[in-house]
């Protein structure tokens, strides 16, 4: 899926906005995830106390918003 449809869908599902960020995070240290993109990968971290911990790599942004979608919202993840 597309930025502006991961947008979309997280909007529509009421994903709070709190829970996660597409930069370097909301400037606190509350737990979120990130979905940055990192030379030619996009990367999918979680961020707890001000540290990334790094989930999973992509080269796709297409699979990297579709996998992060899937975590923000507990489905399943591959």
């Amino acid at each position: 899926m597309t930025r502006e449809e991961l947008l979309n869908l997280l909007k529509n599902n009421k994903v709070d906005e709190d829970t996660y960020d597409f930069g370097a995070g909301h400037g606190y240290y509350d737990d979120q995830f990130l979905l940055n993109r990192k030379g030619k990968k996009w990367v999918i971290y979680y961020l707890e106390r001000g540290k990334k911990i790094k989930l999973k790599n992509f080269i796709d942004e297409e699979e990297a918003n579709d996998y992060f979608y899937n975590l923000l919202t507990n489905n399943k993840c591959s």
